[in-house]
């Protein structure tokens, strides 16, 4: 059975899951519910208005087009290579749009989808995949291209389980190895395309079929990769996180972000389709619940969410998909225009008087150039939009700028010199109290020990209750030294040399200069050598090291940004806005844990002479009742081992 709603259910539905998760991709969980919310992110974020899809959508059309390439050259000229050689031509007309700038100069490309000025835009495009498709080699399963198992292989392939229908007369093998290939041209890693012949496998039986559930379809493409990578070393690996995702989703009693951290985070193959299959299964029924569940945990979250998409939007059904995910979606029009295409296939034949227009502009010339009615850019730009996006983008660099300056300053300066304060006036009472409870603590079980011996009337060989004392007291040995070793470096510290008032604020000037010219999440193409830089600055703010400060900030400068208005430069600085929003979002978070921990929370007593006092006191209390119980206990041993 062939069902065009399951078709653009499945691409549609990836869609919704890469631009849901697209906004939280480099958050980690904390994050996301305290920017979002308690249910974390439930609807787009949206940009100018638009929910943006990211790398994984855009691929995953690319694949598309590659096998209607390959149709098309066999229906019109009777020969056609490999569908894997197809699709990878296509995949290099999308690194095109990665790379370059809209639109093409060059008469000939594989995919008309580079007519789309969207298309090149940056969302974060895997570097594997980048790298990979940067040369004319590609990789296949025999002779891999590198030993990369990320998820850019599996979170583009579902348009191959779409594509083979019965009419296609490909065997499931055969259609769940094109997936695999087709995974392997940039994935090298066998968990870099087994999990994409795995998703092949179930996309294929439950775009097809409305008599088979997702967990047949999950045991069924269980059975046949077992079958079909028998000799694979890594195959038992694969098969474990799949199983342990299909019985974590019918848990009741563990969270969703419990449970997915439980498989991973999805930043490789195998972990992304493990984790959509447990938000497939357990939210079967419920597109919106699926897809939620798939996003909202610290990983890869388009890429988890894509996926799920395609499994829970090819079984339910575009009508399945809620209409908030379809409002805003960003190239909403074309995912449909080419989920039909796969459907409707190509039916133009060498020697057939049969003509489609747009078919042949689409697969054969590739000019044609569809009309987006929700388009997120255009090829306009006007200067004074240009101009506030610019003007926006500065200022969350240098807002971003300060936090750091703020979070390296409490971490780098202000904690070590509270816990140096607090360590001199208090650290050795608190050394002498700790030694105390672990002295109580051992001679207490010291006397458990013996007085269970005695009750078992067994012999008390006191050498034997030590060696097991000092094995099972280890642990407050090891934090015995802990503090020595901090009583020590505040001693050291101590001995440093303080800076003037003068100083200390052209330290913090400059370094944070410094901050918004080298830190890598300011500046994410600096050189591995400006990196190395960076981490001197920082070691050298650490020690207040003045004179390299001056120096590192004599090499730096501040970073150009984009003067002229163009489509690329309007991409790039949107790209900038958003990143730098969700960095200034973790910052805010990150210095709020500093505050709220030790050394910092020892801020006031260190501050306050009376609460010093006080603080000394308690510590006192606690030392005398730790002596007074160890001289209990030792007159109990006394007494019994009369």
């Amino acid at each position: 059975m062939n069902d065009m709603d399951k078709y653009r259910g499945c691409l549609v539905g990836g869609a919704v899951g890469d631009a849901l998760g697209y906004p939280i991709e480099f958050l980690d969980a904390s994050s996301i519910f305290s920017q979002f919310g308690k249910k974390g992110i439930t609807e787009y974020a949206l940009q100018n208005g638009i929910a943006q899809i990211s790398d994984d959508t855009q691929m995953t059309l690319f694949t598309a087009t590659g096998l209607l390439l390959g149709t098309t050259r066999a229906m019109t000229r009777g020969i056609m290579g490999s569908y894997p050689s197809y699709i990878h031509c296509c995949y290099k007309d999308w690194y095109k749009t990665q790379t370059r700038f809209y639109p093409l100069t060059e008469k000939f490309n594989n995919s008309w989808l580079v007519n789309i000025s969207e298309m090149f835009s940056r969302r974060a495009p895997g570097n594997t995949c980048l790298s990979a498709l940067e040369g004319s080699a590609y990789g296949t399963i025999d002779k891999p291209i590198n030993q990369s198992k990320g998820c850019g292989g599996v979170m583009r392939v579902a348009p191959i389980g779409l594509y083979f229908n019965e009419s296609k007369k490909y065997s499931t093998d055969n259609i769940d190895m094109i997936g695999a290939q087709a995974a392997a041209l940039t994935h090298g890693h066998s968990l870099g395309y087994i999990p994409a012949a795995g998703l092949v496998h179930i996309i294929n039986l439950i775009s097809h079929s409305d008599e088979i559930s997702i967990f047949e379809a999950v045991e069924d493409m269980k059975t046949a990769v077992s079958h079909q990578f028998a000799d694979d070393e890594h195959i038992d690996e694969f098969l474990n996180i799949i199983d342990k995702a299909v019985k974590l989703s019918t848990n009741e009693n563990i969270s969703d972000l419990d449970a997915i951290e439980e498989i991973g985070q999805g930043w490789v193959a195998e972990e992304t389709l493990a984790i959509a299959i447990y938000c497939s299964l357990k939210y079967h029924d419920n597109f919106d619940k699926a897809i939620r569940a798939s996003v909202n945990h610290g990983g890869d979250s388009d890429s988890t969410g894509a996926v799920t998409g395609n499994i829970v939007g090819a079984y339910l059904g575009m009508k399945g998909i809620d209409k908030k995910y379809l409002d805003n979606l960003e190239l909403k029009d074309v995912i449909i225009e080419v989920a039909d295409d796969l459907f409707n296939d190509c039916k133009i034949a060498e020697y057939s008087d049969y003509h489609d227009e747009i078919w042949e502009k689409k697969y054969i010339y590739k000019t044609y150039n569809p009309k987006s009615g929700n388009s997120s850019s255009t090829e306009i730009i006007t200067l004074p939009a240009f101009d506030k996006l610019k003007e926006k983008v500065e200022r969350l660099r240098t807002e971003l700028s300060m936090l750091f300056l703020e979070r390296d300053e409490l971490y780098l300066v202000i904690c070590p010199n509270i816990e140096t304060a607090y360590m001199l006036e208090l650290g050795a009472l608190e050394y002498k109290a700790y030694k105390a409870q672990c002295e109580f603590l051992r001679i207490k079980r010291k006397y458990e020990l013996i007085q269970a011996k005695i009750n078992r009337q067994e012999n008390v060989v006191i050498s034997k209750i030590e060696d097991t004392l000092e094995q099972e007291f280890k642990e407050y040995k090891e934090k015995l030294d802990e503090q020595i070793n901090k009583m020590n470096e505040a001693i050291e510290r101590s001995k440093c040399d303080v800076l003037t008032k003068e100083e200390n604020s052209e330290i913090k000037k400059v370094y944070r200069q410094i901050v918004k010219s080298l830190h890598p999440d300011l500046n994410p193409n600096i050189t591995k050598e400006e990196k190395q830089l960076f981490e001197n600055a920082v070691e050298a703010y650490k020690n207040g090291d003045i004179k390299t400060i001056r120096i590192i900030g004599e090499m730096v400068s501040e970073p150009k940004m984009p003067k002229q208005p163009s489509l690329d430069a309007m991409t790039e600085l949107k790209e900038n806005e958003r990143r730098l929003e969700n960095l200034i979002a973790s910052i805010k978070k990150n210095i709020a844990d500093i505050k709220s921990s030790y050394p910092y929370t020892m801020k006031e007593i260190v501050e306050d002479k009376q609460k010093t006092e006080k603080r000394k006191n308690e510590i006192a209390n606690i030392l005398n009742q730790y002596d007074s119980g160890i001289s209990f206990y030792q007159s109990k041993i006394d007494e019994v081992l009369k």
